[in-house]
């Protein structure tokens, strides 16, 4: 494919990404390039950053080398400028980084998730130091998982700084199972508190003083539309508190 062709390419799947979800003026795309993040407060009580970990990303790498080096960015310098003026400057009670792939160390060989830009997620991780209630809302690996982000994952004693929230898919990857080929994989770590591979989504409730998520699943989705959901694990998050206690 030609730079040219990919370009057009590039500008027709914005114009269909634009008109066809709910977005507001700032994302109109001009031809191959768009703004994707964004930022929306309700009211005092939180704020939303909406990530781009996709067009500003440095490209996989070569080697252990480059994956380490100080340089290496998820969002590019000036996405990363904007996210981390708005979470320190935040008036909000609940500051939220909705993103789409995992924040939490699981294993250096992701390479496509923040594991493959670890300084960038170092950066990340002081910058939730110095935010109010921090929150981590991600996609992306058709899994629930539930883990609290430590200010230095290498040691699981260290300090949690906030909680990340990973919802499973709706679709993809038929019906799922509580556990899989990954589950020992994210397990291990002691700041991982939940792994189901089964379909579903996170339900959130938010007040001044809590965040309460449930974690909801169905036992199939193949068979037909007719699954009935359950809750599988239920997390409070106290303001002022950042860690997950599990309720159910």
């Amino acid at each position: 494919m030609s730079p040219a062709h990919f370009r057009h390419r590039r500008a027709a799947a914005y114009r269909a990404f634009y008109e066809h979800l709910p977005l507001s003026l700032d994302a109109l795309p001009e031809g191959p390039d768009g703004r994707v993040h964004r930022r929306f407060d309700v009211g005092s009580l939180a704020r939303f950053n909406v990530l781009d970990t996709r067009q500003h990303r440095d490209p996989v790498p070569a080697d252990p080398a480059e994956q380490h080096a100080e340089a290496r960015t998820m969002l590019g310098r000036e996405q990363e400028e904007w996210l981390y003026g708005g979470m320190s400057g935040s008036p909000a009670t609940w500051n939220f980084v909705a993103n789409g792939v995992a924040v939490a160390a699981i294993t250096e060989d992701r390479v496509g998730q923040w594991d493959g830009y670890p300084a960038a997620r170092r950066r990340l991780i002081e910058a939730m130091q110095r935010t109010s209630n921090p929150v981590v809302l991600t996609g992306d690996i058709h899994k629930h998982v539930a883990a609290e982000l430590k200010a230095d994952f290498a040691d699981p004693a260290s300090r949690t700084v906030g909680v990340e929230l990973i919802c499973t898919s709706i679709a993809s990857d038929g019906d799922g199972a509580p556990t899989d080929d990954y589950t020992e994989d994210w397990l291990q770590h002691p700041c991982v508190k939940l792994y189901d591979g089964r379909r579903g989504y996170v339900r959130c409730a938010l007040t001044p003083d809590e965040l309460v998520s449930d974690f909801k699943v169905v036992p199939w989705i193949q068979a037909d539309a007719d699954a009935p959901a359950r809750t599988a694990a239920r997390f409070s998050t106290p303001a002022g508190d950042p860690g997950l206690h599990r309720k159910a």
